[in-house]
């Protein structure tokens, strides 16, 4: 309303009446051109107001919300156990094979075609075996069957014995790979995501521990 009375005030201080003038009202924007009227002591000209153009009416400006950063504080605890020193023979890279070769080697690099792949490790009393790959073929039509097979070598002059304590194996048709929930019970150890999960289920459990004696 103020800002009317304002334009109001303007548009009178600008334009003031004048005598013997027609008595049309008037608008508050005008855009006809100034008009000419007779009077009896003449032609006197008689302007209109001027035109007022009003600022666009803008949408009010969106402030986007405050970012709130939330830190919640919460204890990290160790898990009971510890690690043992019982060495692994760990078999997982390359995961993906797709030819014959030799995945990891501990044996000795004297005489070797690449002395470098082989890491010169000698297992001596209780050691673990782990492999883990997937067998991909070349294309659609590429159906060969790999096998994994695991070479035990005795440098020195003394026989020696392998005892199997313990083994699993398990294909992904045995134990397809899916999403599981967050957290799920497995109290029967038949939840699993896998055959690595499936593997480590059981041997955990010992759900499938052999006797078996390998000798030299």
């Amino acid at each position: 309303m103020l800002m009317v009375l304002s334009l109001l005030s303007l548009a009178q201080i600008a334009a003031p009446n004048i005598p013997n003038a027609g008595s049309s009202p008037t608008s508050l924007i005008q855009t006809s051109p100034p008009t000419v009227q007779t009077t009896s002591s003449g032609s006197v000209p008689s302007r209109n107001p001027p035109a007022v153009v009003l600022p666009p009416v803008l949408p009010p400006i969106q402030i986007p919300p405050r970012q709130m950063e939330v830190v919640q504080s919460q204890e990290v605890r160790p898990l009971p156990g510890r690690l043992d020193t019982v060495p692994v023979f760990n078999s997982n890279s390359p995961e993906l094979i797709q030819s014959e070769g030799i995945l990891l080697s501990t044996f000795p690099p004297d005489a070797m075609q690449v002395p470098s792949a082989h890491l010169n490790y000698a297992f001596n009393g209780r050691f673990d075996l782990f492999a883990h790959h997937i067998a991909k073929g070349l294309n659609p039509d590429d159906t060969r069957t790999l096998y994994l097979g695991v070479v035990v070598y005795n440098p020195s002059d003394q026989p020696v014995t392998l005892d199997i304590l313990q083994a699993v194996s398990y294909l992904s048709q045995d134990a397809p790979f899916f999403d599981l929930p967050a957290y799920v019970g497995n109290p029967m150890g038949t939840v699993f995501a896998g055959p690595g999960s499936r593997t480590t289920s059981d041997i955990l459990r010992r759900s499938a521990a052999v006797s078996v004696g390998l000798h030299r």
